[in-house]
């Protein structure tokens, strides 16, 4: 045991119960709701590259219907179960904060969704909450586009079937990203 506690920290593992992504859905111009994913995975390894995994199947809008027509229409799950997120990360801007102290540093990362990938930018606040813990949030919403991932006809056919006057296809999106090594 104390063989373990000798070696070198590790890669930084995402605590997936403990971290949220968020995203705000909007229709009928001025209905908003809350919407999370409930199951994610990830780690930043010693290199620097960070992956981060979202199970789509884990959307939760707090109405089942709704979220088995994400689930199956939007982002067809049976075939695309997954998105990813991937960036690259100095881990040496943040391995000397000392504990209780944070950093913003901005951010430029890809999103892999529906066999697509979109660039994005985001400043993110970086707290060191301990020793070998970290907590990342966003500092504004990421602003993620269902266009650009082709899916203005999903989002016709969601309006349709809820009997909606609108579904914005845009999408504001906050993270609050737990890690620990």
């Amino acid at each position: 045991m104390t063989s373990c506690q000798s070696k070198p920290p590790s890669s930084w593992n995402l605590l997936g119960d403990e971290s949220k992504i968020n995203y705000v859905s909007i229709k009928n111009n001025n209905l908003l709701e809350n919407n999370i994913f409930e199951i994610l995975e990830g780690s930043v390894n010693l290199d620097g590259s960070a992956e981060f995994l979202i199970n789509l199947n884990s959307v939760n809008t707090n109405n089942d219907i709704r979220d088995e027509r994400l689930r199956n229409i939007l982002f067809k799950t049976e075939t695309y179960p997954i998105a990813k997120v991937t960036s690259l990360i100095n881990l040496s801007d943040y391995e000397n904060l000392s504990v209780g102290s944070s950093i913003i540093k901005n951010f430029n990362f890809k999103i892999t969704f529906h066999g697509l990938t979109g660039s994005f930018e985001a400043e993110m606040e970086i707290f060191r909450l301990g020793m070998n813990k970290v907590l990342v949030k966003n500092i504004e919403p990421v602003i993620v586009d269902g266009g650009d991932y082709g899916l203005h006809t999903e989002f016709k056919q969601l309006q349709q079937l809820a009997g909606l006057d609108s579904i914005v296809p845009v999408v504001p999106v906050t993270v609050s990203l737990l890690f620990e090594r």
